[in-house]
């Protein structure tokens, strides 16, 4: 049965919940990667308090969302969740929600018992240049003859789909962009994106190829600001998709060459979300 044949539970079901069992640490997310890694961090370190759930196991009717300003979607869920259960002061539930492109629009709300993770998303706490080189080239086995130039050109290309989505955000274009496999190409160690020609092809899409030449100004000026910690300027989609398609281009391993194994595979640095953890309790 998938979840969302199950019948899910309405709010008032939540704040009675926690009205009978104040002691609970209960953890809504926003999907089902979410709830993998924080249930392998709790398996690792015998950690059997913090439940976490889906919101998708929660009945977020669209008034509520409306109520709020809020659009349907999994993240606007959550933040309406922990809105929603605000009048309850207490502390038996956390709401997770990945700050995504928010913090460059200050649009991180102060909301009781919602946590905003540190990065742009959950994978992000996953990613270092020492644990990428062991995914790509120890664990793939990907043919990566220089790594520091395939590395630079690794951040360069996440950057610019990072730009692009704050460009389209800056537009309000709300644009459903398509996978940059065929816009993706490499020579020698160096990963090539060309992002020009992707910019106009989506824009063709969507029936705005004469703002061509704004979207590409906004995308070049969103570019040049981005010069910070690489994960508060990446995608954690954005991430796995390339490390995959890298593994695919420098002739990794097949096992590899799929995003969802190597999300998995983020599983065994499940350490690197101690921090997390910590707020969540």
């Amino acid at each position: 049965m998938k979840m969302s044949d199950l019948p899910r539970r309405t709010i008032e079901d939540i704040k009675t919940r926690y009205f009978v069992e104040p002691t609970l640490q209960d953890v809504y997310v926003e999907g089902v990667f979410d709830k993998l890694v924080l249930n392998s961090w709790c398996e690792k370190n015998d950690e059997k308090s913090i439940v976490s759930y889906v919101i998708d196991s929660v009945d977020i009717p669209f008034e509520i969302l409306e109520k709020y300003g809020l659009t349907d979607g999994n993240k606007q869920r959550v933040i309406a969740l922990a809105k929603e259960l605000e009048e309850l002061h207490c502390n038996s539930y956390k709401c997770l929600v990945d700050k995504d492109l928010d913090h460059w629009f200050d649009a991180i709300e102060d909301i009781p018992q919602l946590i905003w993770t540190d990065f742009s998303s959950l994978e992000m706490y996953f990613f270092s240049e020492q644990l990428i080189k062991r995914i790509l080239v120890d664990i793939s086995n990907s043919k990566i003859n220089n790594w520091g130039v395939f590395y630079a050109s690794f951040l360069t290309v996440l950057k610019q789909l990072y730009s692009i989505k704050l460009a389209d955000r800056q537009l309000n274009l709300n644009g459903k962009w398509c996978d940059i496999k065929k816009s993706l190409s490499s020579k020698n160690s160096t990963l090539i994106f060309d992002f020009s020609g992707y910019i106009n092809k989506n824009l063709i899409t969507f029936g705005l190829k004469a703002r061509e030449a704004e979207f590409v100004k906004l995308h070049s000026d969103w570019l040049d600001k981005l010069d910070c910690d690489p994960r508060l300027c990446i995608r954690g989609h954005d991430f796995v998709e390339l490390m995959s398609s890298a593994v695919k281009e420098y002739k990794g391993m097949k096992n590899f060459q799929e995003s969802e194994a190597l999300q998995r595979i983020l599983l065994a640095f499940i350490d690197e979300i101690d921090h997390l953890i910590h707020q969540l309790r």
